[in-house]
């Protein structure tokens, strides 16, 4: 039987095909996928300014509007 890959619950059968057992599950699993995206971006942002790209600096705005709208 799966489980559920947030609070590894066990799945009922017909369900095989699902990820998570529940909408709150689901919601979690898509804040903590959103989190680690904005953690990424922020370094690459970070690294950008740094090095003064003005090109990646542009990437990482385009990738922050795709993920934030």
């Amino acid at each position: 039987m799966a489980a559920c890959s947030e609070c590894a619950q066990p799945m009922t059968p017909g369900r095989r095909e699902r990820v998570t057992c529940s909408a709150a599950c689901r919601m979690r699993r898509h804040r903590r996928r959103r989190r680690a995206e904005a953690l990424a971006l922020l370094a690459r942002q970070t690294a950008a300014i740094i090095a003064g790209d003005s090109e990646a600096l542009a990437a990482v705005q385009r990738d922050a509007e795709r993920i934030f709208r």
